[in-house]
């Protein structure tokens, strides 16, 4: 369930920047990750479980899309990279990828509300900020071009989570568990 949410929060704050909406570990790999200001953030959203039985269908259904599970497999048969067949083989596959994904969202931005969609981008927008502002506090201790991923998620909850409140209410704020705390 967890998971379902973490998805949907992802798939919204993509849509909100036109990119792409993708799953918890996908999504917040790239730069925008609440999730490592906050391990609970979802939390604040509010789904309902009507929203969140068919955030985990629409999920479920992109993930085994029998379209790009077959385009997968075509590529992962081609014995060379270097042959036009293994360039179809990835176009296609990519084909079939944006193509669930294209679902993905339309179930995403269907089933949430207005209030959901512009809390998830306000999410999104402050956990970018924060990313930036982590880099720029590692550079400036000598940390380096390209830092640990744990040391970065750390600075990233050490500066993020203290400022939540300039985008949640306290009601919001309220509701996240406490810092330590593993999320419900």
């Amino acid at each position: 369930m967890k998971k379902s949410v973490f998805l949907l929060l992802c798939s919204l704050l993509t849509l909100a920047q036109m990119a792409s909406a993708q799953t918890r570990y996908e999504l917040f790999q790239q730069n925008n990750r609440p999730y490592d200001i906050e391990p609970g953030i979802e939390v604040v959203v509010g789904l309902t479980p009507d929203q969140k039985a068919k955030l985990d269908a629409a999920l479920e259904a992109r993930k085994n899309d029998p379209a790009t599970l077959e385009a997968e497999q075509e590529l992962k048969s081609q014995p060379s990279k270097e042959t036009p067949e293994y360039e179809a083989a990835k176009t296609k596959r990519d084909a079939a990828r944006n193509a669930a994904k294209t679902a993905y969202l339309e179930v995403v931005d269907a089933t949430l509300t207005t209030d959901q969609k512009e809390l998830i981008k306000n999410l999104q927008t402050f956990a970018s900020g924060i990313q930036k502002e982590a880099d720029a506090r590692f550079k400036e201790k000598g940390g380096g071009e390209k830092p640990a991923w744990k040391d970065l998620m750390a600075l990233c909850a050490e500066i993020g989570r203290p400022r939540l409140g300039e985008i949640l209410t306290p009601e919001q704020l309220a509701l996240l568990p406490a810092p330590g705390t593993p999320a419900q």
